[in-house]
């Protein structure tokens, strides 16, 4: 029996090898690669993504002037980490996460109204 004129092989890097022997003096090799686009994003980026995606933790991050603040608020809900990072990691970046809920234009220095860092202020009648 006659060899086939298209041989496919499979390396282990997951290309796919097409070799056509067929009609040329030459054998001509055509393959074509899967490349996997990972991005490799640090813990404090998926957090930071995931907070985005999902409405209900975007809109308390609306609200919060850092971090810590966004912390307390979830944990009443009973939600100890998000995207698979606990919130007491230690390879988070809190100044790049106390950046990114500023963002928002709530900071410690020009608090929301409702939080933790506004300061009571006492109306007198006249």
């Amino acid at each position: 029996m006659g060899r086939s004129r298209l041989c496919r092989n499979a390396g282990d890097d997951g290309r796919i090898i097409n070799c056509h022997t067929g009609y040329t003096t030459y054998p001509s090799i055509l393959y074509n690669k899967r490349i996997h686009h990972k991005s490799i994003m640090t813990k404090t980026e998926r957090l930071i993504d995931r907070i985005k995606k999902v409405e209900r933790f975007e809109d308390v991050a609306f609200l919060c002037e850092d971090f810590q603040t966004f912390v307390d608020e979830i944990q009443e809900w009973g939600v100890d980490h998000i995207c698979g990072v606990d919130f007491d990691d230690p390879d988070l970046n809190l100044e790049q996460l106390d950046a990114f809920f500023g963002s928002f234009g709530c900071t410690p220095d020009n608090p929301h109204p409702c939080s933790k860092y506004a300061t009571a202020t006492v109306y007198q009648g006249a």
